[in-house]
C-alpha cells in the first residue's frame, strides 16, 4: 500500500513540474526544469521518494541514482 501510495505522489509531482522527462533511476523517476529549483531530478524507490534539485554544473540524474543505490 505505500508503494502505492509513493507512485501516487510522484503523479502528483510530475503535474506540478508540468513537462518532464522520463529519467532510469529505481522504479520510476523523471527530470525536469523550474524556474525557481533549477534542473531538478526526483525517483521513487518503493515506497521512498527522493531527488536532488540543482542550480550549476552538477548532474541531478547522476546524484539522484547514486542516491537510489544507498537506499533499501
Amino acid at each position: 500500500m505505500q508503494d502505492e501510495a509513493a507512485a501516487d505522489v510522484m503523479q502528483k509531482l510530475k503535474r506540478r513540474f508540468g513537462e518532464t522527462t522520463p529519467a532510469t533511476i529505481a522504479d520510476e523517476s523523471f527530470q525536469a526544469a523550474d524556474k525557481y529549483l533549477g534542473r531538478l531530478c526526483i525517483f521513487r524507490k518503493g515506497n521512498y521518494i527522493g531527488g536532488y534539485a540543482i542550480i550549476g554544473d552538477a548532474d541531478p540524474v547522476a546524484l539522484g541514482a547514486q542516491c537510489a543505490a544507498r537506499l533499501p
